[in-house]
């Protein structure tokens, strides 16, 4: 399996847009949305996309069935499960025309890949793969045991966004006088119902009660791994700049407002 950052330098979104985002997904990989196809062991069946991330929203949903009982008020609830759910909203800004047209690949992949994998047996064709997907972006959609993996689940819903409205589309005319038309910015929400892998939930058996997926739902990053950095006695926090070099004052780490969505210094967020 590749690397975060060889599928980044394989991405030939980058030959066509802009510096900054190709230094940025470069140097750090994580400002990557990962999306691959299980079900579809095809050559190169993923999608990376610079993760101008607009929201994630994680709903955690406890499921109960009540059975009413005579002599009690109220009812016994009897636990089933709990499920989870994401919606993830991203924009793919175009730099130009062949830009435009890479970021329509990517669209065209991840909708086709939410279709299922068929085999025909005597003219009859028949389902033998549903369209299951892993999402991973950093450590806010990561697999608890194995971040490399990201989350397994599917997709209830895909909608992509040609926002014409934004701005004038991008236009590209082929040698025979055709006209394709591409957006300056495409815009991508999706619904993601999240499939546990494992386990989740508290060890009583022992007789100490903790709970053994410490980096469930997200994972967290131990002061401890950061060599030589005291934590701040004040309430300004240390910011990291594009070479990761650790500074002071936020005004001069654009490379961090681009990846943790923006403020009024950088413009734009990544």
């Amino acid at each position: 399996m590749a690397t975060d950052l060889e599928q980044v330098k394989a991405d030939p979104k980058l030959q066509f847009a802009s510096p900054v985002e190709n230094e940025l997904r470069n140097i750090y990989p994580f400002a990557n949305l990962f999306i691959t196809f299980p079900t579809k062991p095809y050559k190169d069946n993923s999608v990376v996309a610079p993760a101008y991330l607009k929201k994630i929203d994680d709903t955690f949903t406890p499921s109960f069935t009540p059975t009413t009982v005579f002599g009690r008020t109220d009812p016994i609830p009897t636990y089933k499960g709990t499920a989870r759910k994401m919606s993830l909203s991203f924009d793919l800004p175009a730099f130009n025309e062949f830009d435009a047209n890479e970021i329509l690949k990517k669209i065209k992949k991840l909708v086709i890949n939410l279709y299922p994998g068929y085999f025909e047996n005597r003219g009859q064709k028949i389902i033998n793969s549903p369209p299951l997907v892993r999402v991973k972006f950093a450590n806010l959609i990561a697999n608890s045991i194995q971040q490399d993996l990201g989350l397994l689940g599917y997709m209830d819903a895909l909608q992509v966004s040609h926002n014409f409205q934004d701005a004038s589309p991008l236009i590209a005319i082929d040698n025979f006088g055709g006209g394709y038309f591409y957006s300056k910015n495409y815009s991508i929400t999706f619904n993601f119902n999240v499939l546990h892998e494992q386990i989740i939930g508290w060890n009583d058996s022992d007789g100490t009660t903790y709970f053994p997926q410490q980096d469930y739902p997200y994972v967290d990053f131990p002061e401890s791994r950061i060599p030589g950095i005291e934590k701040p006695a004040g309430l300004r926090a240390l910011t990291s700049n594009l070479r990761g070099t650790f500074v002071n004052d936020p005004a001069s780490a654009k490379a961090t407002t681009l990846i943790l969505g923006g403020s009024a210094t950088s413009g734009f967020g990544l």
